[in-house]
Parts: structure tokens; sequence; C-alpha cells
């Protein structure tokens, strides 16, 4: 049970304390440096503009107007604002309906016609951390609620770090603000995804999706939002059948490029959140002649909407049907997808939609064509099925103990590769010969062309590690050393490429340290980053101080600013 911490006020138990507020740089922002003399070393002489009782948590000023969080003080009379050149300062109220907004000091901003926005406590439980934005104003005391953010949390998990506070800025009557609230069940009202929002008079307006940033800062018209990571996140990757491009969902929309890099081009938008886990996310799916791909949009949860087919060259998504995980046959005659609990299979045109499973249900969104294009491998029950495409039956592969799920027919069609929880196993497409080849929680198994090598992800320390192995077993080895976060690997169609995307963790925040679509090769294990490509206008990187690489993402903050805008080259 989550236990309610807003408005939690405190009584003031040392009114009798009189702390004084000395705002230098507000004087002489105010007032100009000319009213400021020289004496004992200042270059401006301290004033004396207001007297609060108790401390001050956290201040900020617009104009001529200052506000500021009081650490101790009963419910409605912990924010107060000084307007200049008057002396006494006015109470702010913090009040919620019944209860009180519970700011968290040191989080507070302020825009010129007098609006403040500040971070507060908001609801917290066993697994789990919420952390509210609000807002009010001279002409509204009364705060409501902007947005609140989930994060998940595992205090003892040595990993566990508080959430820190939520990126804003203020310039003008300007105010922006981060938020995100998608992959939880416990976001309430408008859902929100990850992205910077503007702040209105009774609601607000997303500017941009942005990925997980570290600081924001507002000059008229334009903001700077520093991230850790622009060209996260990127899921599934998908080789074309000529082996000469990849789809794949990039800041959740579909993406194709080519294995040199070049060409790349969107073809459609808000396939899945931008920053979710790769699990929630289906690999696009080519057609044999690499004039079409399937997908499957998914909403914040993770859940399945629709698989829809569109033109490589581009152009509008059409749907074909309610459902995820969408594989297109080898003989390019069908498209198989999970809807509900079961697999369908239905024409490239959407029509003659017919069940192919019947029961136990589906248990993993993962599918396989046989390379003959009859049969369809899935995980039911938890265990491994191979289901006739034309609905003709379905027959039971393995028999567990552990979940099998992710199995892949091999190339030559006589075996099946598997994660069955503890490991990689392989067993003949007839059930006999039951193999398991790892000892790991490997998952992702992949073939290479000619069956006689997997690769697959080996989980260390919650990240991805890309390793390669024969197909008995023998002969394990780790590629790409230097990459910790693999996922979805996928194997070239002449064997001597895998291409593989990012591993991220978003309940956490562990994201990708260099992250990007990689071809990997299974010789010498080096990595190449091929995608995203980041050419278009309104985004410039550069390496910054310190352990982490962040980029500059810069972008207008007016609805009507359509021109690009202006980059500007930053000094070292």
């Amino acid at each position: 049970m989550g236990r309610d911490i807003y408005g939690r006020g405190t009584p003031c138990d040392d009114c009798h304390v009189l702390r004084v507020l000395v705002v230098v740089v507000a004087f002489a922002l105010v007032f100009g440096a000319a009213a400021a003399g020289r004496r004992d070393g200042w270059m401006v002489q301290p004033k004396t503009l207001a007297t609060v009782s108790g401390s001050v948590a956290a201040l900020a000023q617009a104009g001529n107007r200052l506000t500021w969080i009081k650490t101790r003080a009963i419910c409605g009379r912990r924010f107060q604002m000084l307007t200049l050149p008057k002396r006494r300062p006015a109470d702010v109220s913090w009040r919620l309906g019944r209860g009180c907004s519970s700011p968290d000091g040191g989080v507070i901003v302020l825009s010129a016609d007098g609006r403040v926005l500040w971070q507060g406590g908001g609801e917290e439980g066993n697994t789990y951390i919420s952390i509210g934005l609000f807002t009010a104003s001279l002409r509204e005391r009364r705060s409501r609620v902007v947005t609140g953010t989930y994060f998940q949390k595992d205090e003892g998990d040595p990993d566990y770090f508080d959430p820190r506070p939520l990126p804003m800025a203020a310039d003008g009557n300007t105010i922006l603000f981060y938020a995100r609230c998608d992959g939880s069940e416990l976001c309430t009202g408008s859902r929100r995804p990850a992205a910077i929002y503007r702040l209105s008079e009774r609601g607000s307006r997303r500017l941009t999706k942005v990925t997980d940033p570290a600081a924001l800062a507002l000059s008229g018209s334009r903001f700077v939002a520093v991230t850790n990571s622009l060209r996260c996140c990127n899921s599934k990757p998908a080789w074309s059948h000529d082996g000469k491009r990849l789809a794949w969902i990039y800041r959740g929309a579909l993406w194709v490029v080519g294995v040199d890099g070049s060409g790349d081009r969107q073809l459609a938008a808000e396939v899945s959140p931008p920053y979710v886990s790769p699990a929630a996310v289906s690999r696009p799916s080519w057609s044999p002649d690499g004039s079409r791909l399937v997908f499957a949009s998914t909403d914040a949860r993770g859940r399945e909407r629709a698989v829809y087919q569109v033109n490589t060259r581009g152009g509008a998504a059409r749907r074909l049907a309610a459902g995820a995980a969408p594989a297109w046959s080898p003989d390019g005659t069908r498209i198989a997808f999970v809807h509900g609990t079961g697999v369908f299979a239905t024409r490239p045109d959407g029509s003659a939609t017919m069940r192919v499973t019947t029961s136990p249900p589906v248990t993993s969104a993962s599918l396989s064509w046989s390379p003959d294009s009859t049969r369809i491998a899935v995980s039911q029950g938890g265990d491994i099925y191979l289901a006739r495409a034309d609905g003709a039956g379905e027959t039971r592969v393995t028999t567990s103990r552990t979940p099998d799920a992710q199995p892949v027919w091999s190339p030559d069609g006589t075996r099946i590769a598997y994660a069955d929880g503890s490991g990689i196993a392989v067993i003949n497409a007839d059930g006999t010969g039951p193999r398991r080849l790892t000892r790991a929680s490997d998952t992702s198994p992949a073939w290479s062309p000619d069956a006689k090598k997997i690769t697959f992800v080996r989980p260390e320390s919650g990240q991805g590690e890309l390793w390669l192995m024969n197909a008995d077993g023998s002969g394990q080895r780790r590629l790409d050393r230097s990459n910790t976060y693999a996922d979805a690997p996928q194997w070239s169609p002449d064997g001597s490429t895998i291409v593989i995307g990012d591993w991220l963790d978003p309940d956490s925040g562990n994201l990708p340290y260099r992250p990007g679509v990689r071809l990997v090769s299974p010789a010498s294990g080096r990595a190449t980053r091929v995608a995203p490509v980041l050419h278009f206008a309104g985004e410039a990187a550069r390496r910054l101080d310190g352990p982490a690489r962040q980029t500059l993402h810069h972008r207008r903050s007016r609805a009507s600013g359509r021109a690009r805008p202006r980059l500007h080259r930053l000094a070292r």
C-alpha cells in the first residue's frame, strides 16, 4: 500500500527566529550597479529586501519579482513572493484541495507574470516513488498539480538512487519543464510522454520529445536541453532480405537506413514510447522483395494496438489488424501476428485473416516462420509449439519445467533455438534431442545463415553482452567487448555481420553509454555504429567534460517558430 505524502505541512516551531534574506544579484539586476559602491572589496553592496521567518530553501527571480520557499511554515504560507520595490512579501498558497502540496525544496522557477512552478513530493510505496510538479500564481494562489512522474525503486539494490530533480526553466512569461509518465500503471489523468512542455494558464503544451535531460535552459524563443544520450534509443533492428538496408525503432519511430549509414528515412512516427524497454517493442519485418515493412504500434504500457504496413519509399501507414509482433512469411504470402491469447495469419492486403493457434495462450510475443513458410514457432503456455500456417493444428515441441520463449527456426528448417529461462537450448523440429547449450540466463538466440553458429545476449550486471558460439554450444566467446548494452542480435543474409540494438532499463534510468545501431563482425568482434545519423537541423552533438557522453539539443520553444534554428559553435 502506498502512503500519501501530499500536504504533510509542519507547523512553524521556530517562528521567533528571524533570518535575513540578502539578495545581492537581484538587487544589482533590478536597481543597477550604479547604485552600489565599493567597500571592503565588495563590487556590489548587499541590501536587505525582506525578512523571512525560518530559513530559505530555494530562491528564484524574474524581472522585479522574487519568490522563495520557507523551510518551516504552516500550510498556505510556505511560498512567498516579493514585487520590488515593495518590501512586504505576499504569501502564495501551496494548499491543494484539503491537503498541501509538499515542496521538496531547492527546485523552484518563477515567470515575470508571477506564476510559480515547483517540485514536490507525491506518493511513495514499497516499489515506487513519485515526484509532482505544482503551480500557483498571485492571481491563482491555490496550487494545482501539473504532472506526476513515477520512478521504480528498490532500496535493497546497491545501484538504487533517489531520482534527481526534474529540469525546469523560466524566462519572461515562459516556463518550461520536463516530465515523463510512460511505462507506469500508476500514472493517472492525461498520460505524458517523456518530453519538454510549456506551462500555460490552465494546462501545458508539449514542445519536443527528449530522453532523460540533465539540465534545461531558456532564453527568449529558444531553449537548450542537455541530454545524456541523444542517439538513444534504438530497438529491434532488422535486415532487409538483400542485406542492403536496416529497419529499426528509433526514439519511438520506425526508420530505415542503408548499411553504410546513407539514405536514412523515417517511415512512421509514435510506433512506441521513446523511452521504453526493448521487451515492449516488436521487431519490424520486411517483405521478401524489400518494398514494404510491417510493424506493431504499442502504447505507453507496452500493450498492443495494431499491426501496420508501410512502403519503404515513404507514404502513409495502412492498418492491417489489431495485434503485435508481426512476422512476414519467407514466401511473402502471409503475415503472422499475435492478438490477445492467439496467433493469427493474414494476407499482405489484410484479407483472409484466420487464427492458427487454439490453446494454450501465447506467453511470448515472438514468432518465427519455418523456411518453407508452412509453420510458425511460438511460445504457448511456457512451451514451444509449431502452428500450421493454414490453421490445421499445432504441435507441442518442448515440455520444459522452465518457461520457454523466443523460438527461432534454423535456416535449414531442422532445429529450433530458444531461451528456456536458464540459458539457450536447441531442439529438433520433431521435438527430439533437446539440448541446453548455455547455463546463464541468456536470451535472444539468432542463427547464422549457414546454421553453424548462434549469437545470443548474456545479461551481465543487469545489462546485455553479445556472445557467439557454435551450434553445438562449443567455442563460446564474447563480441564487441566495449559494449554492455547489446540487444536483439540478427545476422546479415550473407553471414558476414551481426546487427544489434540498444538494451536499456527505463524503470531504473539505466541508458546505453554509447547508443546506436551497430554492425558487429563475428570474426573480429569489432563493432561499427551506422545509425542514427545526426544530420538534421536543430541538433548538434558535442562531447562535454565528465564521465558521461552528453549532447546539446537545441530547439525553438514557440509553436510558430518553424524556421530552422541557428546552431552556435561552442568554445572549449
